[in-house]
Formats: structure tokens, sequence, C-alpha cells
């Protein structure tokens, strides 16, 4: 993702950002706030709402076409072994798929991304976690 100054701002000056290809020119124009890299051929991207009160998350491919709109979470990651971490209202990090699909329910305190079939999460509390590892289905394989 590379950034802009956008002169349209309220306060101060705000930063978009878009993509770019190998040769440097623009293959996503800056338009979005915020935006994960490109990864399985998708990127996770959010603007602010018109009142600037919340984070609209999507999801978009290679040509900047969205594939999921709007999002209804607080913070989405980028995905990572077919699957997007989510984090709802209360705090809780769960993945969905990239038809917008709940895999695993947010429920965790941390995450991490899948490695060898496995994730590292947080169970718990931000305050008080212990580290579970679950496979790709949301099943806890091994637990602190």
């Amino acid at each position: 993702m590379t950034e802009k100054d956008a002169p349209e701002t309220d306060y101060g000056f705000t930063i978009k950002g878009g993509f770019i290809g190998r040769d440097g020119q623009y293959l996503i124009e800056p338009f979005y706030d915020f935006g994960w890299d490109f990864s399985e051929d998708y990127a996770t991207v959010w603007r602010r709402s018109d009142d600037k009160m919340r984070k609209i998350w999507k999801v978009i491919d290679g040509n900047g076409e969205v594939v999921l709109d709007e999002l209804p979470y607080r913070n989405v990651g980028a995905m990572n072994h077919g699957l997007i971490p989510i984090q709802d209202e209360e705090m809780g990090w769960g993945f969905m798929n990239i038809k917008g699909e709940v895999i695993i329910p947010p429920q965790y305190a941390g995450i991490n991304h899948f490695s060898n079939g496995l994730a590292r999460m947080e169970s718990g509390s931000a305050f008080s976690s212990k580290f579970v590892y679950i496979n790709e289905t949301g099943e806890v394989v091994w637990k602190e």
C-alpha cells in the first residue's frame, strides 16, 4: 500500500492509500484510509464513515473490486491460509473466509496467523490470558 496526502480533510491532513505495481504506477488509486498488503490475491482496507465515527472495512481483489463490503467488525486483518482475522465489538478475535462466513467465532483475546496448520491464540482476557493452539477449523489442539 502506498500513501499520499488528501487535501479535502477537515482537520490538518489525512493520508490516503492505494496500491502500485512494479512499474511504480497506481494499480488501485489512493482511496482508502488504511489497508493491509495483498495476501493470497486479496487486501483488507477501510475508509472512515461520513460521520468519521467508524471504520468501514472491505476486502478487495487485485483489480480493486470489492469482494466483501461493509464488514460488521471492529477490526479486520490480512488473509492468511484462506482465513481473515476479525475482531468483534467485545474485542474478541476469530476468523472468517473470503465468502464472509465466520469459521472461528470471535472469542480470543489475541491472535496470530496460521503456520503449518496451527495458530497460537490467547484465551481469556487481555489482562489474564493463556496460550492455546488451534487448527484451521478452530479446534483447540493444545492449551497452557
